[in-house]
């Protein structure tokens, strides 16, 4: 066999391998429903002008917000991040990690405590509530690839962009 006949012959069955492969996997039937958005029932609180009072005795400023959607099984599984809302002198607007400004960001279920031995009345503070959806860890598609800490570390813009994107909170 001369080498034109194997090298056509190489070339006409490897085409009809390649057509065999790329239509034999048709797809069949129709697309079903789409899927509900999101699972994790994400939850964030407004904006909350803090207000807090100063506890004499221990020269330490605090608060207690109302937040009904943190239970016990938030707790247990899930995540519940804070922020606070600074406006620089520039007028730029920061938000940050509420726990790298507090002494104590306690969590139970209804209410979130803040202390603080600096008084941050009238800054604006929110929490952003992340339920677990298996006993023992969160098992979201979006979220099981990140740790509690990395998404209590995570920069508030990088949260809400992750959580816009995967359909599990709307706005802002």
């Amino acid at each position: 066999m001369h080498k034109k006949q194997l090298l056509f012959l190489v070339l006409f069955f490897g085409s009809i391998l390649y057509m065999g492969i790329n239509t034999g996997c048709s797809k069949n039937g129709t697309e079903g429903p789409k899927g509900d958005t999101g699972t994790a029932n994400v939850i964030h609180s407004p904006w909350i002008t803090l207000n807090m009072s100063l506890i004499r005795s221990d020269s330490v400023y605090f608060q207690s917000i109302s937040a009904p959607g943190i239970t016990q099984s938030i707790l247990d599984s899930g995540v519940v991040l804070t922020y606070l809302t600074f406006t620089g002198s520039d007028g730029t607007q920061s938000v940050v990690n509420a726990n790298t400004y507090f002494g104590q960001v306690g969590l139970k279920p209804g209410t979130i405590e803040l202390l603080s031995f600096y008084n941050y009345t009238g800054l604006k503070f929110r929490y952003v509530i992340i339920p677990g959806s298996v006993a023992g860890g969160r098992s979201t598609s979006l979220l099981n690839r990140y740790t509690r800490a990395q998404l209590e570390n995570m920069p508030y813009s990088d949260i809400i962009t992750l959580l816009q994107r995967n359909g599990l909170v709307s706005g802002e």
